[in-house]
């Protein structure tokens, strides 16, 4: 239960930081000009710091109760300025509260995205089929680790994928993982391990490859049919470790991200 609910934490900080991204512009941009409109204001009306940034946030929403300076150019733009960046900031500001909005969507590209970006030292899993969907579970039940999927999305188990997704809160990649781009959008170079569990030996050798490639320090677990030809493309490559589909079964892979990461 305690970890559960640490789970839970995590998630809820990591998603209330990706929320408060999409706000930092606003924020930088409101703070630099009723800082810095407070500062002038004060100096040029001999008014209280505190009361020099009530009014420059005032002048922003056409409020303020300063008299306009008629003899003085410069501080005279301030009041054509400072309403034109409040309506800067109030447009940008609704445009980032809707990114937000569409950043609560488990199943948005945008939500899937901007958690990607945070993670470090991630497992990917590549193939959502049924051993690929065990070996989730089985992860998010028993480990803390992040996790990033790459599945091409467009077999009947497409409504299984986006419940589990939302379950786990977990991104997953519509795409072919054989292509670097694909990889890349996964976090390849920052993930710790990567698990290929295609049914299809050469394709998850090619993912491995690729996968090591762009990070030379992942650790690649394969699933293979072929026993044999596993064992040859383990001594011959440098695979972490080949599972075969005679062991596959969720726990083995989980134990060998385990006893390797």
């Amino acid at each position: 239960m305690k970890e559960s609910k640490w789970r839970s934490f995590r998630w809820a900080q990591r998603e209330l930081t990706i929320r408060l991204k999409e706000l930092r512009n606003v924020l930088i941009l409101f703070l630099f000009v009723s800082f810095g409109g407070g500062f002038l204001l004060s100096w040029r009306f001999h008014l209280p710091f505190l009361r020099g940034m009530y009014e420059s946030v005032s002048l922003m929403f056409f409020s303020s109760t300063l008299p306009f300076p008629n003899n003085d150019f410069a501080f005279g733009l301030l009041w054509i300025i400072y309403p034109l960046i409040g309506l800067f900031g109030l447009a940008e500001g609704l445009t980032s509260v809707g990114r937000m909005l569409r950043l609560g969507n488990v199943l948005s590209p945008e939500w899937n995205k901007a958690v990607i970006e945070m993670m470090e030292d991630h497992v990917i899993i590549v193939g959502l089929g049924n051993v690929g969907l065990r070996v989730l579970e089985q992860i998010k039940k028993q480990t803390d680790w992040d996790v990033v999927c790459i599945d091409k999305h467009d077999g009947p188990e497409e409504d299984l994928i986006e419940e589990y997704q939302e379950r786990y809160r977990v991104p997953v990649i519509s795409g072919r993982a054989e292509r670097e781009l694909t990889l890349l959008s996964a976090g390849i170079t920052k993930a710790k391990a990567l698990m290929a569990l295609i049914d299809n030996d050469l394709l998850n050798l090619k993912i491995a490859l690729l996968a090591q490639k762009l990070n030379p320090e992942i650790y690649t677990i394969v699933r293979m049919f072929d026993v044999e030809f596993g064992e040859l493309v383990q001594s011959k490559f440098n695979i972490g470790e080949i599972v075969s589909t005679t062991k596959v079964a969720a726990p083995v892979f989980l134990k060998a991200v385990e006893e390797q990461v």
